[in-house]
């Protein structure tokens, strides 16, 4: 199991407040209505669609390895799975990139004021910075070399404010529609429309081990960020699939319905619901600006 340094989230009511009052549509169920679908399909595996943009790759297999950055990556990794359900599925004219975790992170602990203290961050500051700025590819940024993630970077980054150029950056790519969510059956129906969602909180799994639907019991504490990437419900199954950032060969065993990612598990949704989401600091996405397509003589993304 990953090092209490794996972890980073940091629970801030405060926070979660604040930004609530900031945002257009503060909580999912605002606007329900209009994105609850009409007929919920009983599962739903949104890394299909990375799949197929990535020719047959799996999106996942982050590792944070011993920075508290997972904020970052669980923030990180639901942004870019909506950028991909925007390219392959709603036909966007954009193009698939990789965004760099450590910059998200780092964006999350400015926007908070939290710049320059210990690793961590808090879920509500993510929200925040990808609705008021957004995120930023992988490349080089004056003398920040994010091409690939290293640890030193990301918490160099994380303990100062951001360069101008990469906030600039971040500026051309924000989150449109950020709302938390605090409802199961909330989550289901946002996923079932598009929406990634991720998720904050101090529940463990601390077997690491799946058991034969792809599932992985509560117990001990993490105080950790993941994100939700899909769900199944069949029977007396009801559960989600979350994708975690301690890379392919954290957990074992089946991976379960939909063969997802290595990198995740699935957990029953009454333990989602009232373990993870009923604490308040669990955000969804469903509008991105992405990275456009040159369809021009003009390099645009």
């Amino acid at each position: 199991m990953p090092s209490v340094g794996s972890f980073g989230w940091i629970y801030d009511a405060n926070n979660i407040a604040k930004v609530k009052s900031q945002l257009p549509i503060p909580n999912v169920q605002d606007v329900m209505g209009d994105i609850k679908p009409k007929a919920r399909p009983t599962s739903v595996y949104l890394w299909k669609l990375a799949e197929k943009l990535l020719n047959g790759n799996k999106l996942g297999g982050r590792n944070q390895r011993s920075v508290g950055s997972c904020v970052g990556f669980g923030g990180t990794g639901a942004y870019e799975l909506r950028s991909v359900v925007e390219i392959a599925l709603l036909g966007d004219t954009e193009k698939y990139v990789d965004i760099a975790e450590e910059i998200s992170y780092a964006g999350s602990r400015q926007v908070a004021g939290i710049s320059g203290s210990s690793d961590g961050s808090f879920g509500s500051a993510m929200a925040e910075f990808f609705q008021k700025y957004g995120a930023a590819q992988r490349g080089k940024y004056g003398k920040y070399d994010c091409t690939q993630y290293n640890e030193s970077t990301c918490r160099d980054l994380g303990r100062r404010a951001l360069p101008q150029d990469i906030l600039d950056e971040c500026k051309k790519h924000p989150a449109k529609t950020v709302s938390q969510v605090t409802r199961w059956d909330d989550a289901k129906n946002i996923l079932a429309k598009g929406g990634t969602i991720f998720i904050c909180s101090n529940r463990g799994f601390n077997s690491m081990r799946r058991d034969s639907y792809g599932r992985v019991k509560p117990g001990g504490s993490w105080p950790h960020c993941m994100y939700l990437a899909g769900y199944h419900e069949e029977s007396n199954l009801d559960m989600g699939f979350i994708d975690n950032s301690w890379g392919d060969n954290a957990m074992s065993g089946p991976i379960g319905p939909g063969d997802g990612p290595l990198s995740g598990f699935y957990a029953d949704g009454n333990v989602i619901e009232n373990d993870i989401l009923r604490v308040g600091d669990c955000w969804a996405i469903y509008d991105i600006e992405g990275h456009k397509q040159d369809y021009t003589i003009d390099f645009m993304y």
